[in-house]
């Protein structure tokens, strides 16, 4: 009988370290210390980019990405303003929009996005349309060429967009700026409103991977490794712009309120689809 118990035993010990071992393959850890966020998820990429609070932070990543200089440099902007009507096109929900003012008053309409879809570069043109659509007023028919801002998606991703059917000849750009253009004359159409620019990290990656990225770099470049190295870093690097380190000090997670770090685990979850477990510990300072 004790035989028969022990061999039982042995069985359900075995079953229970198979399924251990399954469950540990299956399962992503995400540790939270006292370091940084990854600034790419939905809830810290708006803590950083969609707040009031950051407006200096947003205007240096817009005007740097989107090539802004001169009269067209960024000057203000205005998070999810009732002047964009956007509520119920989009269904990213890491997007943020954007209404910018110019050194020149021009107003500008940014949408920006990081949540890859499969479907997302023929729904991009839908949202586009659909962004200018509702800067008209009733009323304001007559009034296209005026009413209609200079409009911009600008789309930040982990994954390749242009990849499969969408791939372009040239495979290892990182950074794709796309308008309407005139075939016979390969110019952008006169007075064009439309503007889509698209940036893939893993490419990004790629091209920069023998380059230590610093202030002898561009902002554009800094803030891409920022973007990407972010959450990797045990502090905030020393030869970088100052703008670059107030990013790393807002995702800081020590810095976050505990309702804050909440949301943030409870979207984490929920893109994880709950295959995921968070184990909280701290680091102590050396």
């Amino acid at each position: 009988m004790e035989k028969e118990s022990t061999q039982e035993d042995r069985k359900v010990m075995k079953k229970r370290k198979i399924e251990e071992k399954k469950e540990n393959q299956e399962t992503k850890v995400l540790e939270i210390a006292e370091t940084f966020a990854d600034p790419t998820y939905d809830v810290t990429f708006k803590m950083l980019f969609g707040s009031d609070k950051n407006k200096d932070v947003l205007i240096s990543l817009l005007n740097s990405l989107l090539d802004f200089k001169g009269a067209k440099q960024i000057v203000d902007v205005t998070i999810n303003s009732s002047d964009l009507n956007v509520e119920g096109i989009s269904d990213i929900k890491g997007a943020v929009d954007v209404l910018c003012t110019t050194k020149s008053n021009q107003k500008i309409a940014v949408e920006m996005q990081r949540k890859y879809k499969d479907y997302f570069l023929p729904r991009s043109q839908e949202y586009m349309s659909k962004i200018i659509a509702g800067q008209v007023k009733e009323g304001e028919g007559q009034q296209y060429d005026t009413a209609v801002m200079d409009t911009y998606i600008l789309a930040i991703e982990k994954e390749n967009i242009f990849r499969g059917k969408y791939m372009l000849k040239d495979k290892g750009i990182f950074e794709v700026t796309v308008v309407p253009m005139v075939v016979e004359t390969q110019e952008e159409i006169p007075g064009n409103k439309m503007h889509w620019k698209f940036f893939e990290l893993p490419k990004f990656i790629k091209a920069y991977k023998s380059t230590e990225i610093d202030k002898t770099n561009s902002l554009k470049e800094q803030w891409l490794d920022f973007l990407i190295k972010c959450s990797k870093q045990a502090d905030i690097p020393d030869n970088i712009d100052e703008i670059i380190k107030k990013g790393y000090n807002i995702m800081k997670v020590a810095n976050w309120m505990f309702c804050v770090l909440l949301k943030a685990i409870k979207r984490l979850l929920l893109e994880c689809k709950g295959n995921i477990k968070i184990i909280f510990y701290h680091v102590p300072k050396s």
